[in-house]
């Protein structure tokens, strides 16, 4: 059978069957690789994107909590909330409406506290919950400590933040 096939025949057999054998070569050896790596790649990729996502949406969920409870905070501390917070730390305390302005999209109402401290600790131990819980409450100057027997009288100005309606 050789014998009948020309050698051009044959030879252009072998030239092509040389370049499949080539083809498949650079397929196994360069090809192949690139394949494997890039789905390696894409899976990663995959599985990165659902973390992400997973992120954004814990993240704006914890964000929508946060907001509620500062919102819940802003709209149901009074002065009798204030009043309880500050008897919790002080004796014989009074609290005085100075008044009550806007700023924003908040009502500010202004408190004159005075009241009986044992220790100054007392006092730093109101201002650290008042900062710890997070209550929209501000402190504000002139701060007056005047010893009186055993126990101290304190005075200061509070300013109580609730949004505005």
């Amino acid at each position: 059978m050789i014998g009948k096939i020309d050698k051009k025949r044959l030879l252009s057999m072998a030239l092509m069957l040389f370049f499949v054998l080539i083809v498949f070569i650079l397929y196994l050896f360069i090809v192949d690789k690139d394949v494997n790596e890039n789905v390696a790649v894409s899976s990663k990729l995959a599985f990165q994107k659902s973390i992400t996502s997973y992120i954004q949406k814990t993240k704006q969920s914890l964000e929508a909590d946060a907001k509620n409870s500062k919102s819940s905070q802003l709209k149901y501390m009074n002065k009798e909330i204030l009043f309880s917070l500050l008897a919790n730390f002080m004796q014989n305390v009074s609290i005085k409406d100075i008044g009550k302005k806007k700023d924003g999209k908040f009502a500010i109402h202004r408190f004159y506290a005075e009241g009986y401290i044992d220790t100054p600790v007392k006092f730093y131990k109101l201002l650290d919950t008042i900062h710890k819980k997070g209550y929209p409450i501000a402190l504000d100057f002139p701060l007056k400590f005047e010893r009186i027997g055993n126990q101290i009288k304190t005075s200061f100005f509070l300013e109580l933040y609730q949004e505005y309606q």
